[in-house]
């Protein structure tokens, strides 16, 4: 993915609590946030480009909150948004949430609880629900900083991991996964390490054990102890087609 532009800069004023949290929000525009249940929604159309056609939003009602996209095949294949539930400082944009994070990785012991739901047309769409994590050299994140990312994907529709490198199969935490491990030698347009794990059951709820995941990072040499992780998010990859997406739970412990 074309990562410069997957987190552009926005104003922190688009942080500011938004009144009425009882009432049904919607944010349609680009790069669009809400507060929701301690965390934030991001309208991310990071690689939007010159697509024309497209309509993707943002929804809070209470303490649930999810996103809709509807972006037209004609735009291609590759992958254009992420609309997203996050947490932590973003090493590509000025916002932060959370008390949590950034955290080191070498005394990392917490745990991330998810429940979602994703409902897409299975007849046509190219689409991912993913976590995503970005890892970094200071506790102050910026783009010159960044070490590693994480993807951890646990539903798809048609759509692949845009990664290259080495594939095998691993297990953590009790489940199976399917990795792709990427390097600046593999991809020299990135200057990081890339750890994609894609689930071999599809699931909607559980809890990640970040911990677990760190020293595996560590261990493989794709970040070093003293780094820091700096985001914690869920989102939907899309490429082309319609769905919605609602999250009930995404919060650290």
């Amino acid at each position: 993915m074309l990562f410069p532009l997957r987190y552009p800069m926005f104003a922190l004023a688009a942080l500011l609590p938004v009144a009425g949290v009882a009432e049904r929000q919607v944010r349609d525009a680009d790069n669009a946030m809400l507060p929701c249940a301690g965390a934030l929604l991001f309208n991310n159309v990071w690689n939007k480009g010159d697509s024309r056609g497209a309509r993707q939003e943002l929804y809070v009602e209470g303490d649930v909150g999810g996103w809709s996209w509807d972006w037209p095949e004609n735009a291609g294949p590759a992958i254009k948004a992420y609309p997203e539930i996050v947490l932590g400082h973003s090493p590509w944009s000025a916002w932060r949430c959370g008390e949590r994070l950034p955290a080191p990785l070498h005394d990392l012991r917490m745990f991330l609880d998810f429940d979602y739901s994703a409902a897409a047309s299975t007849t046509a769409g190219s689409w991912a629900t993913s976590f995503d994590f970005w890892i970094t050299s200071s506790a102050k994140p910026t783009p010159k900083t960044i070490t590693c990312n994480l993807n951890i994907w646990i539903q798809r529709h048609e759509l692949r991991p845009p990664y290259v490198g080495k594939h095998e199969t691993v297990t953590l935490g009790g489940r199976t996964y399917e990795a792709i491990i990427e390097t600046p030698a593999d991809n020299p347009a990135k200057a990081w390490n890339t750890l994609c794990l894609v689930d071999i059951e599809p699931r909607t709820s559980g809890t990640l054990d970040l911990g677990e995941l760190a020293a595996f990072l560590i261990a493989r040499g794709l970040a070093q102890p003293e780094h820091f992780l700096v985001t914690a998010e869920l989102g939907n990859e899309v490429a082309f087609g319609k769905g919605t997406a609602t999250i009930r739970k995404f919060a650290l412990r």
